[in-house]
């Protein structure tokens, strides 16, 4: 249901649907490519409110060949400039993409490790808790409680005893 209303925002956005269009363009340096974005804010009948629609147009030079990449952007902030709304759009996908990529690569999570979905679920769960944890350890651990050449178990031992006093466990553990 919702990549049809997806598509029907895409759908009443190309056909010129009412409403005001804004145009912007411009370069971005940081990322070498040029960028047009057109938004408009759609009136959805359907729940009653407004929904702002981009389309972004970016195209980067690769050598001889340009090549073009097409997306929209939807959003419920009617605030937000279209530029803005790229900006977003971008970091959410940088987020999505790195995270996705951390957890196969440190996780294996593109292997099945059962059919049956609650026991999928549960090691997923399992694996998002460690992911979060090592990502929590990795920046706010500071540098000086792990002096170079200490390793293996002492390491652990260091981190975990960190961690406990980080989350106010009591040192016996719990009851």
């Amino acid at each position: 249901m919702v990549i049809d209303e997806l598509e029907n925002y895409i759908r009443l956005f190309e056909k010129g649907y009412e409403g005001i269009c804004c145009h912007e363009s411009g370069y971005d340096y940081e990322r070498g490519e040029s960028f047009e974005i057109w938004s408009k804010v759609i009136w959805d009948k359907n729940v009653g409110m407004a929904m702002k629609v981009c389309k972004v147009v970016e195209e980067k030079r690769e050598g001889e060949k340009v090549k073009v990449e097409v997306y929209y952007v939807i959003t419920t902030d009617l605030e937000l400039s279209g530029k803005e709304m790229r900006e977003y759009a971008i970091k959410r996908w940088k987020i999505e993409n790195n995270l996705f990529r951390d957890l196969n690569q440190k996780f294996g999570t593109k292997h099945k490790y059962s059919s049956n979905k609650l026991v999928q679920l549960n090691i997923l769960s399992l694996i998002f808790i460690a992911w979060n944890i090592i990502n929590f350890i990795k920046v706010n651990l500071p540098p000086s409680l792990l002096p170079r050449g200490i390793t293996g178990e002492t390491k652990i031992h260091i981190i975990l005893v960190w961690l406990a006093k980080v989350l106010v466990i009591p040192e016996e553990g719990f009851t």
